[in-house]
């Protein structure tokens, strides 16, 4: 039977922590209360109705009286209980008479069974689409059975799992009348019952069981049934004390920034993090103070105080992380607390607990570390020190943290500390109790449910180191569903595309490898070849993407059945391992959550697998490289946390750390001096020959051995001789030529400085023949600067020859690019990243690139939906294959919030396939898109090709100056009438309306270059100009100081200083009829200067040529808004640029006589009458008659138009 009962409350999964005697009391009460009236009901032969709306009181009173809450009847449901009308819980009710319906624990295969998964299957399925879906909106958590005495619940899960998808196609065929019967529901139930009969539900499906009259007698049985119908495990909603999962703590955050000197602010809409001096002796106050004593340069402060209290809070949260597990592992003892106040009085004693406690693999003997026998040595380079505390390597000077003074410091006015400690606590006082405030775990498995504690887990803190590392250029930490689908859609597939070509096999999903397994053998191979599979991120910030791959890499090994208990040729299989929300979930076989127990052998088992497993994918699989030296110990941080979650005891002594630090690499990884290429060689040392020498092979052997033998290393001295070994063994074996490689070092020595060279820096993909072998995966989330910001550092780049090097781009396109150099034939790509690259001009040679060198495979288009917290760039997904391009890309554009909950399952849903074969924008369309799009370029020609010719307006480098009212005018014409000549009119661009301007009374001094002025002729304009300074005006990109302020030039051109910035070689355009337009708008407003007088700003464009009537109208017509944002460069802001290069794509009609009559005849009428809904449809109506457009298609146009 699978029956549990209410003494199963280990695999129940319930709370541990005691009801208070008042809660106990109170339920009883009104049990019994409950208990009597189903008595008497029953004893009354009550009806369904009757007995449905005693439970209904029952369970409102004691659980569910929350207004967010109802229940009530649900179309035919008997009781549903709802959150937020979200449906989570079905109640099928049977009077207790009703014998034959209802389910009893020997037979559940009958009609209130039967009736209760009608219910769900109405719900969770959908009958409208060509095959059965199981709605991804679907909230339902439970089913419950009962007849108001005998209790039945299932959960969800449960019954999904005892479906194929037979049952779900029958139910899909019984709602559109193809099944034998019609309307028949007992025909169908019957069908249910034959289908249950056959699978033997009884043995298959786990319920839980309890009798009300029974279990009343027992006093633990009566807390344990109140836990059960508690809305948080009811519902499967239960939020440990506030536990939830990658959501930032920000009172935590917030407050520990405080005690670090450190504030957050918001500039150019990013968040920044800044030193606050005013707050005295926090750690930033206190390191500030000793590095000006040593005499630090002024230019190398701040940085030096970010590097020093990061790595000394990473090593305070590693230790609270540490301290949860062993004392979830152990005991909530003292002698497994290591921060704590009566153990560690000062700086010296923090110092001495780094380095000669958990730094230390033997330690003296004496009062201060006999305080710590219990606490097992870590082997983490974490606690070793850096060079920035010792004044080794580039730092001159070094602190340590010994050096600080445990001195007052004002507690935070927000404090969770509240008034359990005084107001000037002692600095350190301060930081452990904070710290000891918050229950810190490892993941949910391992949080105390008996503490009051908030929750802090390394999915947490892996947001708050994200954000500590963004303190420079603003925090961009990835949201977990984008990392999990990123990690899913490249991991799963690497696994498929490997495992199918070094097997022979044809397998189409990581389920069909499992049923392909038939040996020992087989399972070892598959399990060989995913721990081949490797994975790098080029700009690694925290490490989210490489945690979030190793999470789906374990998964898949369990999914594949290829997952060895560690030391044996046994499968792991008495447990559930799989990815949700990020997070990697373990659960025994029943279901429960698994926890481990240092007695239990099969906990052990489980925990010394999950570790191991870890610890071979983290140092043979995942890559990573920053050029900021502050991620990259965050990243090793992080990984290191994800060991500790599954750190276990072997023969009473817990397993050491690796060194993994050797896989993340600090530098710019973008330079590089070794030039690579996947399959080359990169040791040819004899210039004369292809063979490779056999000393050199012998190198790279001892190259590859000593990495892996600091992997592993314990003793702290030996690491570093291996490290000074490793440097002597790259120096000799790829740099031979040395003297020659140093001369072209100081050449370029900007190209070169911190450069990550690939072709050596990893010797797993490195081949014994010295073959760069390349990367299975690159993901990550690239830094997004525009290059002309960086100055020296784009010039750098410059020099690398990357193809998609625009100097007015964006550095993350490079990134696209050394993904490509970086990974194997067939290797996968996965970035998020700004979609500027679609559509903007200097995304151009990227979409050639991807075009001519990649396989797209999938892109999806975030626009206008919020991504990242307080950022506002748009972004996109794109994954490509390094392969020939298929030309078919799976392509999605997001809309709505349904995302956030599954990725996966929303594009599923939503996409299509799109052909992306030119280095023209890339747009997203769906088939009746598609059809639309080829339609309009098949009939029109772009605009650039017509006879017109379309210019900027007008850049003066000084508008305060060149731009006056026309009070000023008339001042200067009445001064000097000739002024007149050289002021003219202009509308800016937000003045330009749909057919019309509303002018502002602003004029230009026009002194275009192109005209050759003689400013003397024109004495009341010069001493106007005159009036704003010459040094203002002047063309020479120069800056004074003049009275105390500075003053900055115009900049640096060979025009005169009364002269506008530009040249203005089309002036004579101006005195012409044109069309105008402005560069940001929602809705086309292009209007027609019959004048010939206007000139515009430098947010404005003007058109001019022949056909110009028929071209307004075209321009401003519905059709031409739909093409147009289809092109666009989105603002962000619900606006597009109407920037004259995509202006000039649009597929503009050839108009023939009968045509262009009809269309001149109307701008008239829109001149003379103005637009009126009625001219504006007859506009429309006449441009769409052009094209032969379906009525669907019509439809569609329509629906996207904005007016």
């Amino acid at each position: 039977m699978s029956a549990l009962h209410l003494s199963d409350t280990e695999k129940l999964g319930l709370s541990k922590k005691a009801l208070s005697a008042e809660e106990y009391a109170n339920f009883r009460a009104n049990y019994q209360s409950y208990l009597e009236k189903i008595k008497k009901a029953s004893l009354a032969n009550e009806n369904e109705e009757h007995i449905k709306n005693i439970i209904n009181d029952f369970l409102r009173m004691n659980f569910f009286s929350e207004s967010k809450y109802t229940i009530n009847t649900d179309g035919n449901i008997d009781s549903a209980i709802k959150e937020n009308d979200d449906l989570l819980v079905i109640i099928e009710t049977k009077a207790p008479s009703n014998k034959a319906e209802m389910i009893t624990e020997s037979n559940i295969n009958r009609k209130a069974f039967h009736e209760a998964a009608y219910y769900y299957l109405e719900r969770a399925v959908d009958t409208t689409k060509s095959k059965a879906m199981i709605f991804t909106k679907c909230q339902l958590r439970r089913l419950i059975v009962t007849d108001g005495i005998n209790w039945f619940l299932f959960d969800i899960n449960k019954i999904h799992s005892i479906t194929d998808g037979k049952i779900e196609h029958a139910f899909y065929q019984y709602k559109n009348g193809q099944r034998p019967y019609k309307d028949d529901t007992a025909a169908f139930y019957e069908e249910l019952r034959q289908y249950f009969d056959e699978m033997n539900v009884n043995e298959k499906l786990e319920y839980l069981y309890f009798n009300v009259e029974e279990a009343g007698r027992s006093k633990s049985q009566l807390s344990t049934i109140f836990k059960i119908l508690s809305p948080d495990y009811l519902t499967k909603t239960r939020i440990k004390f506030n536990y939830e999962p990658h959501k930032l703590n920000e009172k935590f955050y917030h407050e520990l920034l405080y005690i670090m000197g450190l504030k957050e602010v918001e500039k150019d809409n990013r968040v920044l993090v800044e030193i606050d001096t005013s707050i005295t002796n926090s750690l930033s106050f206190q390191i500030n103070r000793l590095l000006n004593k040593k005499d630090t340069p002024e230019s190398e402060i701040d940085q030096r105080i970010f590097e020093l209290v990061i790595i000394w809070i990473n090593r305070l949260l590693f230790i609270k992380l540490f301290e949860g597990q062993l004392i979830s592992f152990n005991s909530d003892e003292s002698a497994y607390h290591i921060l704590d106040n009566e153990k560690i009085q000062s700086f010296e004693d923090l110092e001495c607990l780094f380095f000669e406690v958990l730094g230390k693999k033997k330690r003296e003997e004496n009062i201060f570390f006999n305080q710590f026998s219990e606490i097992p040595y870590l082997n983490s380079s974490l606690f070793e020190k850096q060079d920035i505390e010792t004044g080794q390597g580039v730092y001159h000077n070094g602190i340590m943290i010994s050096e600080l003074k445990n001195e007052p410091i004002r507690l935070y006015s927000s404090s969770v500390l509240g008034k359990k400690i005084k107001k000037d606590p002692d600095i350190l006082t301060y930081i452990i109790d904070f710290l000891n405030s918050y229950n810190f775990a490892s993941d949910e498995a391992n949080v105390d449910e008996n503490s009051s504690r908030e929750i802090l887990d390394a999915a947490v803190l892996g947001l708050i180191f994200e954000k500590l590392n963004g303190y420079r250029d603003g925090s961009t930490y990835t949201p977990s569903v984008i990392t999990e689908y990123l990690a899913k859609e490249t991991v799963e597939k690497t696994v498929l595309q490997k495992v199918n070509t070094e097997m022979g096999w044809k397998c189409g999903s990581l389920v069909d490898i499992r049923n392909k397994l038939d040996t020992l053998e087989q399972r070892k191979r598959v399990d060989e070849i995913i721990n081949s599979i490797t994975i790098c991120d080029p700009s690694v910030g925290s490490g989210h993407f490489l945690v979030s791959a190793l999470n789906y890499l374990i998964a898949a090994k369990k999914e594949c059945e290829v997952l060895f208990i560690y030391g044996t040729d046994k499968l792991l299989k008495d447990c559930q391992i799989f990815v949700e929300k990020d997070v990697l979930c373990i659960k025994y076989g029943d279901g429960s959550p698994f926890v481990y127990k240092r007695k239990s052998n099969e906990s052990r088992e489980i925990q010394g697998t999950l570790f191991n497993e870890k610890r071979t994918i983290i140092e043979n699989c995942l890559f990573g490289s920053d050029i900021n030296v502050t991620a990259v110990s965050i990243c090793q941080l992080r990984l290191w946390i994800e060991l500790l979650k599954n750190a276990y005891y072997d023969n009473g002594v817990m397993e050491t750390l690796p060194n993994i630090d050797i896989n993340i690499k600090t530098g710019n990884s973008l330079t590089y001096y070794a030039k690579f290429e996947v399959g080359e060689s990169i040791i040819k040392s004899n210039k004369n020959s292809s063979e490779v020498d056999s000393s050199d092979l012998a190198s790279l052997r001892e190259y590859r051995n000593s990495v892996k033998e600091y992997k592993s290393c314990s003793d702290k001295f030996k690491k570093k001789q291996i490290i000074a070994k490793i440097k002597q063994i790259k120096d000799n074996l790829f740099y031979n030529d040395a003297q020659q490689h140093l001369e072209d070092k100081k050449d370029s020595a900007n190209k070169f400085d911190n450069a990550i060279e690939w072709a050596i820096e990893f010797p797993e993909v490195i081949d014994e023949n010295g073959k760069f072998t390349g990367f299975d995966i690159v993901i990550g989330n690239p830094p997004y600067i525009q290059l002309q910001k960086m100055n020296n550092g784009a010039d750098a780049l410059a020099k690398m020859n990357y193809a998609t090097y625009v100097r007015s781009g964006d550095i993350y396109c490079l990134f696209y690019e050394l993904a490509y150099k970086l990974l194997k034939k067939n290797g996968m790509l996965a970035y998020i990243s700004s979609n500027k690259w679609m559509r903007a001009g200097y995304g151009e040679a990227l979409r050639n690139f991807l075009v001519t060198k990649t396989d797209p495979v999938q892109l999806i288009d975030f626009s206008g939906e919020k991504v990242f917290q307080k950022v506002t760039v748009d972004v996109n997904i794109l994954i490509y294959r390094k392969a020939e391009n298929q030309f078919n890309t799976l392509s999605c554009i997001i809309k709505g919030s349904d995302w956030r909950n599954n990725l996966s399952d929303y594009v599923r849903q939503h996409a299509v396939s799109n052909r992306f074969d030119s280095s023209g924008s890339w747009v997203i369309l769906s088939p009746v898109e598609q059809s639309i799009k080829r339609k309009i370029e098949a009939i029109g020609t772009p605009l650039k090709d017509w006879d017109i010719s379309i210019n900027y307006g007008i850049k003066t480098g000084a508008n305060d100056a060149f731009i006056i009212d026309g009070a000023k005018r008339n001042e200067l014409i009445s001064a000097d009438p000739k002024s007149a000549e050289i002021i003219r009119p202009i509308l800016r661009g937000r003045d330009i309306k749909r057919y019309g301007f509303d002018f502002a009374d602003q004029y230009i001094i026009a002194t275009f270059p192109s005209k050759n002025y003689n400013i003397d002729d024109y004495p009341a304009v010069k001493e106007y100009l005159l009036s704003f300074g010459i040094e203002r005006l002047e063309q020479s990109g120069k800056q004074y100081t003049i009275n105390g302020e500075i003053v900055k030039s115009r900049k640096k051109t060979n025009n005169k200083w009364f002269e506008t910035q530009d040249s203005i070689s089309y002036w004579d355009d101006f005195s012409k009829q044109k069309i105008l337009w402005g560069e940001i708008s929602d809705i086309p407003k292009f209007m027609l200067d019959n004048s010939k007088d206007f000139c515009i700003s430098n947010k404005a464009f003007l058109l001019t040529g022949n056909n110009l009537p028929e071209l307004l109208l075209f321009l401003n017509s519905s059709l031409c808004q739909y093409y147009f944002s289809t092109i666009a460069t989105t603002t962000g802001e619900g606006t597009v640029q109407w920037l004259k290069y995509k202006v000039e794509l649009i597929p503009v009609p050839q108009f023939n006589q009968n045509i262009s009559r009809m269309l001149i005849s109307l701008e008239k009428a829109v001149d003379e009458r103005g637009l009126t809904k009625d001219l504006d449809n007859k506009i429309d109506d006449l441009i769409y008659s052009l094209y032969h457009f379906t009525s669907n298609e019509l439809d569609y146009i329509k629906s996207c138009i904005k007016k």
